[in-house]
């Protein structure tokens, strides 16, 4: 597959992701996301959607490396950097909360460690990589899927926040001390 199929591909799984959100943020009784109840099936969709996004952004820098031209040292340092200072956030909350919790099953609101300084710490740190790799890939078809990918994180980041406020009396304190993002 050419970089521009492989792009639509990371696009594509963000705007699925996008739309099942929107569907559950507009739909709460028979939501999708966070799901009522977490099994394998939901599991397997969430993080097939966003294995989807990184190969997108992966596999069109792979099939079009460096179009733009950007400098090694840009390459490399930026981009290598977004990608270590992402993988920090998003391993330690997924320790956190621990794969099922990553994976839609319910756990308890998350206060402590890394979710005392950020609310959402994967989606920072997914954030984050997905925009290095696209810094590191220097081509627009890996841009494309980074960001996209990028917004469905920051629509979920929402969406979770409302579905807490309305489910986790504690979420309004801790929403009010602890910041989303940046």
């Amino acid at each position: 597959m050419d970089a521009m199929l492989w792009s639509l591909v990371g696009v594509s799984a963000a705007v699925a992701w996008i739309g099942l959100l929107r569907y559950s943020d507009t739909r709460p009784d028979t939501r999708l996301w966070p799901p009522h109840q977490g099994s394998l099936p939901t599991a397997v969709w969430a993080w097939g959607l966003t294995l989807l996004i990184y190969l997108g952004v992966l596999q069109a820098g792979f099939a079009d490396p460096n179009s733009l031209g950007l400098s090694q040292a840009l390459r490399w340092g930026l981009g290598g950097a977004l990608v270590v200072a992402g993988t920090i956030p998003h391993s330690w909350g997924t320790l956190a909360l621990g794969i099922k919790g990553t994976s839609g099953y319910p756990v308890a609101l998350s206060r402590g460690g890394i979710y005392g300084w950020r609310r959402h710490p994967q989606y920072l740190g997914q954030t984050l990589m997905l925009l290095g790799l696209a810094v590191f890939a220097g081509t627009l078809w890996a841009v494309w899927p980074a960001v996209a990918g990028a917004c469905a994180l920051g629509y979920a980041a929402f969406v979770e926040d409302r579905h807490l406020a309305a489910t986790a009396p504690e979420h309004a304190a801790y929403r009010g001390a602890t910041r989303a993002f940046l």
